[in-house]
This record gives structure tokens, sequence and C-alpha cells, in this order.
């Protein structure tokens, strides 16, 4: 996946293992994927899933937004 820091437009490329590892309960940064919110690792595999299932081949964006 690639995972954009919205505020500093900088970004980094991040594997499933890592995203496991996410404080998804986190108030202080908001993860989308196309205007869909991640709020935890089940919510971020059923759009992952639903997305190559669709047959979406390229990188996954994820957007990071500070709040």
């Amino acid at each position: 996946m690639k995972v954009i820091d919205v505020d500093t437009n900088s970004f980094r490329i991040c594997d499933l293992e890592e995203a496991k590892t996410w404080n998804y309960a986190n108030p202080g940064k908001i993860r989308m994927i196309k205007g869909l919110e991640v709020t935890s690792w089940d919510r971020l595999m059923k759009i992952i899933s639903h997305k190559i299932s669709g047959g979406q081949q390229e990188m996954i964006e994820v957007n990071e937004i500070p709040c």
C-alpha cells in the first residue's frame, strides 16, 4: 500500500504486516481509502478485498489525515 500523509504530501510504502499494527483507535489520525474510512484491521481487509475482487490491480492508496 502507498500511505500518503495528507498534511505533508509525503508518502511511504507499507505492507500488510505493518498495517496490522496500526492503532486504529487513535483519534489523532484518520485513514481513508477512496473516501472510505479505515477504522479497523477488519475494515481495511474488507476494503482491500472488495477492490481486488473488482479488478483493481494498482497499488492501494491510503490517505492519513491528522486531526
